[in-house]
């Protein structure tokens, strides 16, 4: 898993885009963020990287899923 706000760019860059859908809801829950809040990393790198998969979804055509700890929808206008 990535660490860095550098790697999780490359990483959601290099995803497939069949993939995106189910790691966008698993970024977009209390748990993802928990997580990288104890690797050390702050709010707003948090939500950089959920914003990055909600846009990269989003202009692929994923669904974005609702509910869970952000408004994806929000990450996309």
């Amino acid at each position: 898993m990535p660490h860095t706000l550098p790697e999780w760019q490359q990483y959601i860059a290099s995803l497939p885009s069949e993939r995106l859908g189910q790691e966008l809801a698993l970024a977009n829950s209390y748990t993802f963020v928990k997580t990288l809040q104890q690797e050390g990393l702050d709010m707003a790198s948090i939500r950089q990287i959920v914003a990055l998969l909600a846009s990269r979804a989003s202009k692929e055509g994923v669904l974005l899923p609702t509910g869970g700890a952000f408004d994806l929808e929000g990450f996309v206008r």
